[in-house]
């Protein structure tokens, strides 16, 4: 007897790009009545041919029912004829073939040698035209319960399967069917779990506020996303897994709403901020055209210390720049921004303020340069794209444009941001406006993950120092050419998912014509599981992510870093003693720290602690106020 490896098909070898597989039938209902063929409503035809399952299963001998025996009874139902029900199963046929994604890590385990198994209504022959659809071509013998009229959950297949073939291992994802029931039969198995609902993709669909086509295709996309590619190193695939199932959906709503903000002001022009913009334009490029939103967008090569010294315009900037450098530490922030050697002093404020505005006006008159080289003129209605958090870059660059006379002084800047600090942002410049993606109901979801969002979109390549004119053509000078520590990471995955779940989303919202709506809900739901309950991996995945938060990047620290439980938990309710007299802790993400250090459910306890002492001092403060 010939040995052979045993595969289920539907969720181990292929998953469908919406939630559920009786979602398909929403859609066939739509397409049918959208073509004209069918006026009935997607949902009753949904209900009605989950109905019609039913009932031919109710009426059968067998232990499984054909896909004509099941339409035969929809005829019934609906009183259709034979040709109208031939166009309703053709339809569903052709929409369930196309949602059909691979699941990467199984694929390449079919083999001349395996021999594959499903519970299915449709016959082999649809079937194996789904599998070579995908790219599934070789594989011994297809066994399909609808043909054979028995089924994998009575056991009834895998007795006729093992007259034939001796069967090394069976895989699938059906606890029942493709686990217990083949063990109690003495075949080895193995359950698998992974195309199982991820808690986020389960957040969305059992989000009723959330349309019912939306929450669908949106979870479907993310599962299908997150199955069809794989890696083996742990590390890479949970930020695959991270960037498929919450960057890459947060991300693709923030920038969906900047180009649908921007069509509707009328703006010629986005320019998307380095180093976060790379991935923000990345995924704008890939919207613009299938949803028709014409607009044109750029990437420009800025930061703090590229901008702040440049629109420093006048004496009054300088001071008003001294007086913010003076807390914690003037130099300090004087060698930050380049007009100070490490191993200078401060003599004389007077040849100080001289020193830099000399150095402003060099500077600016090359930044100048860049600008006109990169398009900007008076005339042009443009926004600018960032994440956030003071709209400082703004503000300086809308001072050096209107210092070289390239401002547009009727409507200015447009800036788009994730987020603004609603304590510590810039002032707003003459014509400008910021508009924010999340209220300022929600900085608490923000201001405290900083880090976060920036490694969320985070850029291959360096700061940005300044400016050069290299024959001609005004280029970046960078601090440092590639983003070394991150590219070691992991960052060119997390780019590359979170692209391919955009690409995947964009393509399932035409395919199955969803309205995009709530997307800060959705945003808010995906970030509030990440941010303040990540699981054990996804903690120690990002929280080792070095973070520089100073304006030359020169002081570099973990995100979230794990430690001594003791000390974690002393961090927690700020605890001293002779012995914690400092703090051993200092993290950016505490959630991080938290269930990378303790017990999962230890760390939810003491983080629902320190969330009500939060709470109670806010209260107090606001009562206090008033």
């Amino acid at each position: 007897m010939e040995t052979v490896q045993s595969l289920d098909m539907f969720d181990t070898i292929v998953t469908r790009d919406v939630f559920k597989p009786s979602d398909i039938f929403y859609f066939v209902g739509k397409n049918l009545q959208k073509s004209g063929i069918l006026n009935v409503d997607p949902t009753t035809f949904q209900r009605l041919r989950i109905e019609a399952e039913r009932l031919a299963r109710k009426t059968s001998k067998y232990e499984d029912v054909t896909f004509n025996e099941i339409y035969d009874t929809l005829a019934s139902i609906l009183n259709l004829s034979e040709d109208l029900i031939e166009s309703l199963k053709e339809t569903e046929v052709l929409l369930e073939k196309e949602a059909l994604v691979p699941i990467s890590e199984n694929l390449g385990k079919i083999s001349e040698n395996t021999i594959l198994i499903s519970d299915i209504y449709f016959d082999g022959k649809t079937i194996a035209d789904f599998l070579r659809n995908v790219g599934v071509t070789t594989y011994k013998e297809l066994f399909v319960s609808s043909e054979y009229r028995k089924t994998k959950s009575s056991g009834r297949l895998y007795e006729l399967i093992t007259q034939k073939y001796h069967v090394e291992r069976h895989t699938g994802d059906n606890e029942k069917s493709d686990f217990e029931v083949p063990q109690r039969m003495g075949i080895p198995a193995r359950l698998y779990k992974k195309s199982w609902p991820s808690r986020y993709e389960n957040a969305i669909y059992a989000n009723k506020r959330l349309p019912y086509e939306l929450r669908s295709v949106l979870a479907g996309t993310m599962k299908a996303a997150r199955l069809s590619k794989h890696y083996e190193n742990e590390c890479l695939q949970t930020i695959h897994e991270v960037a498929t199932n919450v960057i890459g959906p947060f991300l693709f709503f923030y920038v969906y709403w900047v180009l649908e903000s921007a069509s509707k002001l009328g703006l010629g022009r986005l320019y998307f901020f380095a180093r976060e913009g790379q991935i923000l334009k990345s995924i704008a490029d890939v919207l613009t055209e299938p949803l028709n939103m014409k607009i044109e967008t750029r990437y420009l090569y800025v930061s703090r210390r590229a901008l702040f010294l440049p629109s420093l315009i006048n004496e009054s900037d300088i001071d008003e720049m001294l007086k913010l450098l003076e807390s914690p530490n003037l130099k300090h922030g004087l060698v930050e921004l380049g007009v100070l050697e490490a191993n200078d002093h401060i003599f004389n404020m007077d040849s100080l303020r001289r020193r830099i505005l000399e150095m402003s006006e060099q500077k600016r008159s090359v930044l100048l340069g860049y600008l006109k080289q990169e398009g900007f003129a008076p005339d042009l209605k443009i926004g600018v794209v960032d994440i956030g958090w003071k709209g400082r870059l703004q503000l300086c660059l809308s001072k050096v444009l209107d210092y070289g006379g390239l401002y547009n002084s009727i409507y200015g800047i447009i800036g788009f941001y994730v987020g603004i600090s609603p304590t510590t942002a810039a002032p707003v410049y003459r014509s400008d406006k910021r508009m924010r993606f999340f209220s300022d109901k929600c900085w608490h979801l923000l201001g405290d993950y900083t880090p976060l969002y920036e490694t969320f979109a985070a850029a291959t390549h360096g700061l940005t120092v300044g400016y050069k004119n290299e024959n001609g053509k005004f280029v970046p000078i960078f601090k440092d050419k590639k983003n070394v520590e991150l590219l070691k990471w992991g960052l060119r995955t997390q780019q590359n998912s979170i692209k391919h779940f955009v690409g995947l989303f964009v393509k399932n919202i035409s395919k199955y014509d969803v309205k995009l709506t709530h997307f800060q809900e959705i945003a808010e739901t995906l970030l509030n599981l990440f941010l303040r309950s990540p699981t054990k991996k996804e903690a120690l995945t990002y929280g080792k992510v070095v973070h520089r938060s100073d304006v030359g990047e020169n002081e570099p620290r973990c995100i979230a870093a794990p430690s001594k439980p003791s000390d974690v938990i002393r961090h927690l309710f700020q605890i001293r003693s002779k012995g914690f007299l400092t703090p051993k802790v200092n993290p950016f993400w505490i959630e991080g720290t938290a269930f990378a250090s303790l017990p999962y459910y230890s760390a939810k306890f003491f983080l629902s602690l320190l969330y009500l002492r939060r709470f109670v001092r806010k209260f107090k403060m606001t009562i206090f106020k008033k």
